[in-house]
Parts: C-alpha cells; structure tokens; sequence
C-alpha cells in the first residue's frame, strides 16, 4: 500500500497515523511539485490531483479517502454490530489472550479441549 500526500496535510497525517496505529505496511510519498504528481500518480499538474491519494496493492487509486471509508475499503469493521457488548478487550499479547478466555462465556468452553 501507498500513501501519497502533500507534507503538512492534516487528512494525511491522519491516514498515515491510522495505518500505523493498526500495523498496516505503507510507504510514503510527498507530493511537491508537478514532477512527483507525474511520478507517482501520473497526473501532469499538482492541482489536478485530490491529495491523499492511497493506491491500494490492487493498483486501485483511493482519493481523499476518510479513514473511515479507508477502513471500509479494506474490509474493517467501522461500526459496531450490535447495541452493546458485555466485554471489551483492547490490545495484544498474553494478557489479552487470557482476558479473552476468562471472559468467555462457559459454553463457549465446554466444547474446547
């Protein structure tokens, strides 16, 4: 994946912190001048781009893309299923391994060996 913005673009630090922040390899590309437009998105002028632009592995062309439609894209869950939830886990690791297997309800268990 490829993130491609210009510098001081609040829309792209935001994309850029939302794929780090979920472990998402990208690369980054500044757009300064006409002649990276043309390199990198094969537009000839800088005005006629719509910066951020992510260029998913696909090869597809994702313009100004909210992070939640770019969550969308990728086929992330963006709103919660249902109303409420008994427990929530957040995080990685053996902690929220076991957090997640005491949680469980007791059914769900009685069927794993």
């Amino acid at each position: 994946m490829r993130l491609v913005g210009l510098a001081k673009s609040n829309e792209a630090y935001e994309l850029s912190d939302f794929l780090q922040r979920n472990v998402v390899a990208f690369d980054w590309a500044e757009l300064q001048n006409d002649e990276d437009c043309q390199r990198e998105l094969g537009l000839s002028q800088l005005a006629n781009a719509w910066p951020p632009v992510v260029i998913l592995p696909d090869g597809t062309h994702f313009e100004a893309p909210t992070v939640n439609a770019l969550a969308h894209r990728l086929g992330w869950v963006t709103q919660p299923r249902v109303k409420e939830y008994d427990v929530s886990i957040y995080g990685a690791g053996p902690a929220v391994l076991s957090a997640a297997v005491y949680a469980a309800p007791p059914t769900w268990l009685a069927g794993r060996k």
